[in-house]
């Protein structure tokens, strides 16, 4: 019996090496152009995003600026000025003793009227705050029941009953201790959130970044070229050229803007925004002066406290009597910034001169003691000088605010071009660099 033994095979086993890889996929010069064409296209990809973020949040400031904190910020100082001017109008119609005359009385109502549309107005942009949301609560709650007190007084002091100036009064105190220190409460808020936005608008940060990744781009791109050419015997790959072109246009055109952007929020503010601002508050501490002044006539030599009120508020505006220190001094040197130092010096002269009518009503008063002649003052000479204040004021006021609208719009323009020409324009550089170097990676198939 013959046994078969089963075939025997002649091949060796296969012998497996441990710790010995194969070949990377990206270690042959394909698989080297797909690495970098995925690294071009990602560095595009996050270029656009952080540009894109930068450009929106520096066109949502700059818009804000200009719409929102801007317009909040004013409606704030309007209702303070709307309520300064209301207690003002009102000690005189006091000393009127309810026969003001008929464009006192008209003021009177046109700032009350005024006030109350601002009230409404600001709490539509206050919701954000609790905090300015209850000054607003506070400013709506005691106007109405300050007005009855006024409308009181007027009615007690046309039949000559002393319960007129006290009635006043308590309006008046109503006014300085609860009404006006909210309002004190709103501008703080609007002027922070304005703040905000300028520091969003001016983000040195933002730039920074844009700069860094694009550098790191046009870096990725640049190397993506030379690789190229050494490894394909081309010159250049066009493709990846064109997109290297278009992201260095699209990297410049974006800092030119933001610079520019930059630049006029900066405008906005120096010459806009601050000269508001420090104007707005002589206007209230004048208003409120003159108020004080005619409460201190009105108490018939027991003003004290509005007499230290009045020499306070004025200190504060003036610094001393010819008006060439305080507050008004330094919105002379603001005015240094935008040449307007010559209206600022007349309304220097237009302080000073309500001071010296001011000294006029008093010397009357205390040296002549003579009443009737004090109050002929107030209501004469006194409430001309303050209005002329008030006028000049509110003119140049009005002027530093045109200036700042002008920059504020010039802040925000441009934006919308270049937010449709970065999102394009990026898109195509990206699509670029995978046409330019998928026919080349494909040569080595």
């Amino acid at each position: 019996m013959t046994t078969v033994l089963p075939p025997q095979s002649t091949e060796k086993p296969l012998q497996v090496s441990v710790g010995r890889r194969e070949k990377g996929r990206f270690s042959t010069t394909p698989g080297r152009l797909r690495l970098l064409s995925i690294v071009s296209v990602g560095a595009i990809v996050i270029l656009l995003i952080v540009s894109a973020g930068a450009l929106s949040s520096r066109r949502g400031a700059a818009n804000s600026v200009r719409d929102d904190s801007g317009e909040l910020l004013v409606d704030v100082q309007d209702l303070n000025h709307a309520l300064a001017d209301l207690d003002a109008t009102a000690t005189r119609q006091l000393l009127a003793a309810g026969q003001a005359p008929p464009k006192v009385r008209q003021r009177y109502l046109a700032d009350r009227d005024e006030a109350g549309r601002l009230v409404a107005r600001i709490a539509e942009q206050a919701r954000g705050s609790a905090k300015a949301r209850r000054a607003v609560q506070v400013i709506a709650t005691d106007l109405p029941l300050y007005s009855q007190k006024v409308e009181a007084g007027v009615v007690n002091s046309r039949f000559g009953f002393p319960l007129g100036a006290e009635e006043t009064r308590q309006a008046s105190a109503l006014m300085r201790t609860e009404i006006l220190p909210a309002t004190v409460a709103l501008y703080k808020y609007a002027a922070d959130r304005l703040h905000d936005d300028y520091e969003r608008g001016t983000s040195a940060s933002q730039m920074a970044w844009i700069v860094v990744i694009g550098l790191a781009t046009l870096a990725v791109l640049a190397g993506t070229l030379i690789y190229t050419a050494r490894r394909t015997n081309r010159v250049l790959n066009v493709g990846v050229l064109a997109a290297s072109v278009i992201v260095l246009v699209l990297l410049a055109w974006t800092l030119a803007l933001f610079n520019s952007e930059q630049s006029a929020l900066v405008t906005a503010q120096q010459d806009g925004s601050d000269t508001v601002q420090v104007l707005s508050s002589a206007r209230i501490l004048a208003l409120q002066a003159e108020a004080n002044a005619n409460l201190r006539l009105a108490e018939r030599g027991t003003g004290d406290v509005y007499r230290a009120a009045y020499a306070d508020q004025i200190k504060k505006l003036c610094g001393n009597q010819e008006c060439r220190g305080g507050l008004l001094n330094y919105a002379l040197e603001l005015a240094d910034r935008t040449g307007t130092e010559a209206q600022i010096s007349a309304i220097q002269d237009d302080a000073a001169n309500l001071q010296t009518a001011v000294d006029q009503v008093v010397s009357a008063d205390v040296d002549d003691a003579d009443y009737a002649k004090a109050v002929g003052l107030a209501v004469g000479n006194q409430a001309t000088a303050a209005q002329t204040l008030d006028d000049a004021i509110l003119a140049e006021t009005g002027e530093a605010q045109v200036r700042f609208d002008n920059a504020a719009d010039d802040a925000r323009s441009g934006f919308a071009v270049l937010a449709i020409a970065l999102t394009l324009g990026l898109l195509l550089a990206a699509a670029l660099v995978l046409v330019g170097l998928q026919p080349r990676i494909t040569e080595y198939r």
